[in-house]
C-alpha cells in the first residue's frame, strides 16, 4: 500500500482485489513503524517523485538495495543458460 511501511498497522481502503495481489489506499497510520521520518519534501504526498523521504535514509538504503536483488533474481530465473546479463 502506497505510503504505508512494512511492520505497520494500517486502515486502507480496498480499491481492487485479485486473487494473487489487490490494490488499496492508505486512510490512516495506527502504529507508525519507527523507520517513519517526517518527509522534508512539502508536496511530498502529491508528488511522488520522492516516494521514499518517508523512510529514514538507513531504511531507504535497504529498500532500494532489495529492489536491485529482486530485479537481478527476476532476470536470471528465465535465464536458463545462465549466461551473462547484457547490459545496454
Amino acid at each position: 500500500v502506497k505510503g504505508a511501511l512494512t511492520g505497520e498497522k494500517v486502515r486502507v481502503k480496498v480499491l481492487k482485489a485479485h486473487k494473487d495481489f489487490g490494490f488499496a489506499k492508505l486512510l490512516e497510520v495506527i502504529e507508525k513503524s519507527p523507520k517513519r521520518v517526517e518527509p522534508v519534501c512539502p508536496v511530498f504526498e502529491k508528488c511522488g517523485g520522492c516516494e521514499l523521504q518517508h523512510l529514514n535514509y538507513e531504511a531507504q538504503l535497504e529498500h532500494k538495495t532489495n529492489m536491485v536483488k529482486n530485479t537481478l533474481k527476476k532476470c536470471l530465473i528465465g535465464n536458463k543458460k545462465k549466461k551473462p546479463l547484457q547490459m545496454k
